[in-house]
């Protein structure tokens, strides 16, 4: 791929700024306390490494010493499908017990580079495109990244010093973003706690009482979800043929999301009149289940959107009183005490899912109406927090992926302190 070099770049290969290119190893698995831990494709995730996914093994003279994770070694997702061509750097120091397993590619580099540049450079979406397009091998369900390929990617290279200072101004970024998770986290596990108690102690209840859910305040009662329910049902197969490019919204499992919709990828329907589709059309505050495929088991509130019909992917069920909705959305959401029984019901091991009768048996706690609102104010407040830092995380987001389409393709310059310029 041809690019504008800037004035005192330089475009050249991978493998001319690295030490060392190559798969890590495949010791035999052995849980071990006191062993070494393997960093694999799950382990790698948007820009950072997260070893709470890595796997423990025995001390073993089968893993080689390159394999062992340093400081700034940049690991790039290399089999599989969904995270091949993740790219991370590594940030926790050298270590003897981190190594990168069989399923990953370390890229370390050499002094001419700065592993922060090379990862960013690796992870812009031009590249990233490159790479699938080059150094893919393999058939549709076992593909991986071809080393020899990989090796041959071409990169922009500022001068040192300017790829140090660019890798400053990417790296305070992280942190902005990191700082920003740390808040959605904690939030989280803020909000995790209040909802439990809220769903089931109440709010003010000294009185408890024992029930299918647990303890919960004497004045609530407990019932089946087909119980508060006019309707559940799903959508039917078929709704191919009504695509278009505008009319109804058509929600799809991934439009379904841990307690709200997602409205960024639409589908649109028009409908004939006396279908058999208008059986699914939502109404206000129905509430949305997530029945199959790889997100079954979220939980929304439709609100108000309008015309809009669920796929067979959805299950949609009618309160019999609209001002529930917000309230259920929580208790079945995954930080609420009642996401366990959905957990439960799941069925599959590849392909998991929740029958309809699965959703209309779940149980459900029914305070007073009076106290429905006030919990349903609490949990619009945690909610509007949560959506905050949300909205703060993607700006800094967006803001660091258009430096990054600056910076790392010399479209704009970083001024360097007079001394270092001068060298």
């Amino acid at each position: 791929m041809s690019r504008k070099v800037p004035e005192g770049w330089r475009s050249v290969r991978l493998k001319s700024l690295c030490d060392f290119i190559g798969r890590g190893d495949a010791p035999q698995y052995a849980e071990s306390e006191t062993g070494v831990w393997a960093i694999s494709q799950k382990c790698i995730r948007d820009g950072f490494i997260d070893t709470k996914f890595s796997r423990p093994h025995a001390p073993s003279k089968q893993i080689k010493g390159r394999s062992f994770l340093r400081s700034g070694d940049v690991c790039i997702n290399s089999t599989g499908t969904g995270t091949l061509g993740r790219v991370a750097m590594w940030q926790k120091g050298d270590t003897a017990s981190f190594f990168a397993d069989m399923h990953v590619t370390i890229i370390r580099t050499n002094s001419s580079a700065s592993p922060k540049i090379v990862s960013e450079w690796l992870s812009l979406p031009s590249v990233q495109e490159e790479i699938f397009t080059t150094c893919v091998t393999g058939s549709t369900n076992q593909i991986e990244l071809s080393r020899v390929s990989l090796e041959e990617i071409s990169i922009l290279v500022p001068p040192i010093q300017e790829q140090r200072r660019i890798a400053e101004i990417l790296s305070s970024v992280d942190e902005a973003i990191a700082a920003t998770q740390a808040v959605i986290n904690q939030t989280r596990t803020v909000k995790q706690g209040v909802l439990k108690h809220l769903l089931t102690k109440g709010i003010g209840q000294t009185r408890l009482k024992q029930t299918e859910i647990g303890e919960i305040p004497e004045g609530w009662d407990v019932k089946r979800f087909r119980d508060v329910c006019s309707l559940i049902t799903s959508g039917s197969r078929g709704w191919a043929q009504y695509y278009s490019e505008s009319g109804a919204l058509f929600l799809r499992s991934q439009n379904v999301r841990c307690g709200c919709l997602d409205l960024t990828d639409r589908q649109y329907v028009r409908v004939p009149a006396g279908t058999e589709g208008a059986r699914t059309r939502i109404v206000a505050d129905d509430l949305l289940f997530t029945i199959t495929g790889n997100s079954v088991g979220n939980v929304s509130s439709a609100g108000d959107i309008g015309e809009a019909y669920v796929s067979q992917h959805i299950a949609l069920a009618r309160l019999n009183d609209p001002m529930m909705s917000e309230m259920l959305v929580a208790f079945f959401s995954p930080d609420g005490p009642g996401n366990s029984q959905i957990l439960n019901a799941q069925y599959g091991q590849s392909k998991p899912g929740l029958s309809l009768e699965n959703v209309r048996n779940f149980f459900i706690p029914i305070p007073p109406r009076s106290e429905i609102e006030r919990i349903t104010d609490v949990v619009r407040n945690i909610s509007m927090v949560e959506s905050q830092s949300a909205t703060a995380l993607n700006e800094k987001i967006s803001l660091k992926s258009a430096l990054m389409a600056d910076l790392l393709t010399g479209r704009k310059r970083v001024p360097l302190p007079e001394n270092i310029a001068a060298e």
